[in-house]
């Protein structure tokens, strides 16, 4: 073979070499979780967690054609194709493989985690409103109340397993002692902004649970409708309400 030929079939083979590195390269499909609006974490066959409750993002590069995104369990966490992104809801505590496909078949594949998501509260403050009975009849049922009272400076720990419910736990503090009730069972309607709580024991007498009477997540006020209590011995009261002002601790 003469040298220019040679050449030229050195230079036409590097050239097929090339193209072919230059479009595996391209096809290959790399994942990065966004974190805030500048960091990007590659996540390629990697372990990762998010939150119960807290949407996560993770970008797309590479691949051909459209991408697809499949969930091993959508219970704990769904997934959806948003351009060249992939937009995640975490519904569940548990552990999902999400993989990434695209129009030539090549896939990538991310372990994710789901934590439970924590709210504390504080209780800073505690208020009492009724409504119809003489003036002797509400300062009696405000004494009582007062008397009996356990919330006051207390703490609840909202561990949300699932996004409307899941398990709190409750720091009393009673006669300077303090009294921890754990895994106590919630359920947080949204919708309906109620709080049901299934105290063992009915220990805090909140039988109608608690509704977000105003505020947002940081502070505002919980209520609790005590009227059923004090009926029986005071008919002429048309309503009581225990009021629970509220911190989320940071």
């Amino acid at each position: 073979m003469k040298p220019d030929k040679f050449l030229t079939y050195i230079f036409s083979l590097l050239t097929i070499l090339l193209c072919c590195v230059s479009c595996s390269d391209e096809s290959e499909i790399e994942l990065y979780l966004q974190k805030g609006n500048l960091q990007q974490i590659p996540v390629n066959d990697a372990t990762i967690s998010c939150t119960v409750g807290q949407p996560d993002e993770i970008l797309i590069f590479g691949g051909v054609g459209n991408y697809d995104v499949f969930s091993s369990n959508e219970k704990i966490l769904y997934p959806q194709v948003v351009g060249n992104s992939i937009s995640m809801v975490p519904k569940s505590v548990g552990k999902v493989a999400v993989t990434v496909m695209d129009d030539a078949h090549n896939a990538q594949q991310v372990t994710i985690f789901v934590e439970p998501s924590v709210r504390k509260y504080f209780i800073a403050d505690i208020s009492y409103e009724i409504e119809g009975g003489d003036m002797e009849a509400q300062e009696a049922i405000k004494s009582e109340l007062a008397a009996s009272e356990t919330l006051y400076k207390a703490s609840m720990d909202f561990e949300f397993n699932e996004s409307e419910r899941g398990y709190v736990n409750l720091l009393l503090n009673s006669n300077q002692d303090e009294i921890l009730v754990e895994n106590i069972p919630f359920v947080w309607e949204s919708a309906t902004r109620q709080i049901s709580i299934s105290f063992p024991n009915n220990i805090l007498r909140l039988d109608e649970g608690l509704s977000v009477r105003n505020g947002v997540d940081e502070e505002g006020c919980w209520e609790a409708d005590l009227t059923k209590k004090f009926l029986p011995l005071y008919p002429e009261v048309h309503s009581v309400k225990k009021i629970l002002h509220y911190r989320l601790c940071k």
